[in-house]
């Protein structure tokens, strides 16, 4: 990355940030110093240093103090294969202690067209909020109309009121109802997710953010931009890719359980018995619908994938980490009910890593006789209860019955519960482990 011979700009970057404040309804905008933009380069970097600079010490994570930054980095815009990402920075509802989430979309590449490095939010708006920004323009929007839709509803109704090019981010019923692991969704279902975002921009009571601009960053040198960018485009379409091409990383399922890596029933198992009927293989051949790509890649890993028994119809992307989380690690082996559940998770805006642990927990806890009917208002959790599964997702995002203590997180739940399930919350300071056994990979950390 080179400097521009012109003051305070660097090649790559807006060299700014968008300030907007929800609860006096004031936008101001901010320079982003040369030397920080050289040290944090973008994305979770940048995010991490305006976290750290602007959170107050000592808040809660749902207290409208708390910082949302939306962050991208000086390739996104640039064409280059899979560098369209943003990342969204926030102290988490989880853990406590900085989260970071990441997604691949177009809202990144639009939020750079607006002007901005970074988008900051603070405060709390006194009624339901659309944040409009357009072309660096910006505009709070009432949205009492969107209250209680799903991601997908949102989406679709911002873009009918603010315009078909506009790109959306939005939460939905669970981030409303301040679920701690409650996502942004974007771009036509794209998640950022882990680490609970989802909850703290409900709790600023901000539904929706609608994006469009025209700005375009200068590149130092054009020409030698596009040279890298075909060789990283032919690269991108090789044999270390194929996997992802064909399968997507639901490829994984199938090699994690030969390797015994592949948490299943809440960790108390390596393999799953029953993995043949959820690997990628598996749903390619039953359930594949086409492949996705992210803004500006060329490998097209995310599947979509549709159900294909006589149940209602769900059709939604599928990646690793959802088919681990809702299918091996509760048990469930019906291909069917996993795109339900994954897919569902999504309309309601939930983290499906977060979803499925939390859930095992309280199956592992309904095994051991500590969460009984009588004390989940008649609910019922088993491993390999699909419809189990499918009812609990719903009482979460609505806080309903047993729901509301399972919103909470697997290590305030077991907390909550006690009696030693602490010990199979499967948490690591709050946040719930990804689908990867760490007592098979030695070297995982």
């Amino acid at each position: 990355m080179k400097e521009n011979t012109t003051a305070n700009e660097i090649y790559g970057y807006n060299g700014k940030m968008l300030m907007v404040d929800l609860t006096s309804r004031q936008s101001h905008w901010e320079a982003i110093p040369e030397d920080v933009l050289k040290k944090f380069i973008g994305g979770s970097g940048l995010g991490a240093y305006l976290l750290h600079k602007l959170c107050p010490t000592g808040i809660d994570a749902l207290e409208p103090a708390n910082p949302l930054i939306f962050v991208t980095s000086p390739l996104v815009g640039s064409r280059l294969t899979t560098s369209s990402k943003f990342a969204v920075v926030t102290k988490s509802p989880l853990t406590g202690f900085i989260g970071d989430s990441l997604s691949s979309s177009f809202m990144a590449t639009e939020l750079k067209k607006t002007g901005c490095d970074a988008l900051v939010i603070t405060g709390k708006s006194e009624l339901p909020c659309l944040l409009s920004i357009d072309d660096g323009h910006v505009e709070f929007l009432e949205a009492h109309d969107l209250m209680g839709k799903t991601t997908s509803e949102t989406e679709k109704a911002v873009k009918e009121r603010m315009g078909h090019r506009t790109r959306v981010a939005c939460i939905g019923p669970a981030g409303e109802k301040l679920v701690r692991f409650a996502s942004i969704t974007n771009d036509g279902g794209r998640q950022a997710a882990r680490t609970g975002p989802g909850a703290v921009m409900g709790s600023k009571n901000l539904k929706a953010i609608s994006v469009k601009g025209t700005h375009v960053v200068p590149v130092q040198d054009p020409d030698a931009l596009n040279i890298i960018g075909d060789d990283l485009t032919q690269r991108s379409l090789g044999p270390a890719t194929e996997k992802y091409r064909t399968l997507g990383t639901m490829a994984n399922v199938s090699v994690f359980n030969r390797l015994g890596t592949l948490p299943t029933r809440n960790f108390q198992q390596s393999t799953f018995d029953e993995a043949e009927s959820v690997t990628g293989e598996a749903m390619h051949q039953a359930h594949f619908v086409k492949n996705a790509h992210c803004a500006n890649c060329t490998i097209g890993c995310e599947k979509i994938l549709v159900t294909n028994d006589d149940g209602k119809k769900a059709q939604g992307r599928m990646e690793y980490e959802s088919a681990f989380a809702l299918g091996p690690l509760v048990g469930v082996a019906d291909s069917n009910t996993v795109i339900r559940a994954s897919t569902l998770c999504d309309e309601l805006g939930m983290d499906t890593i977060s979803t499925g642990v939390t859930l095992a927990w309280a199956m592992e806890c309904s095994d051991k006789g500590l969460l009984t009917p009588d004390q989940t208002g008649g609910f019922s959790l088993s491993f390999g209860d699909g419809d189990a599964l499918l009812e609990g997702i719903k009482l979460i995002a609505e806080r309903r019955g047993i729901g509301n203590l399972l919103a909470e997180g697997s290590m305030r739940a077991s907390r909550k519960v006690g009696q030693g399930s602490e010990a199979w919350a499967m948490q690591v300071k709050g946040l719930e482990m990804p689908g990867y056994e760490p007592r098979s990979l030695k070297t995982m950390a």
